[in-house]
């Protein structure tokens, strides 16, 4: 990413190619990783290179969350807004307005 002044801005982590590539769990080590020196931080919600080689089990992406939520000891809680409208109004201009 370049900011308007050109200079390059470091990235705080690595970028996974589109289309993901196979991933893989280590369970003994609790990481999940793509097999190419990247692993997903669940604290974080991102992927970090880190060089130690790691087992390589395939796992199928619905496996992949499974893990994430339930084993991985970091389950993804993201917060939630509700918006109600008041006096039966429409919630939208609430919502639009960031209210």
């Amino acid at each position: 990413m370049t900011p308007r002044n050109g200079k390059p801005v470091p990235r705080r982590t690595a970028t996974m190619p589109i289309p993901a590539p196979t991933l893989y769990l280590d369970r003994a080590h609790r990481r999940l990783h793509d097999g190419a020196g990247l692993v997903f931080d669940p604290a974080s919600l991102g992927w970090r290179a880190e060089p130690a080689a790691f087992a390589r089990d395939p796992v199928l992406p619905v496996g992949a969350l499974r893990w994430l939520q339930v084993e991985s000891g970091t389950p993804v809680r993201q917060p939630i807004g509700i918006v109600l409208a008041l006096d039966g109004e429409s919630a939208l201009p609430y919502a639009e307005a960031g209210a």
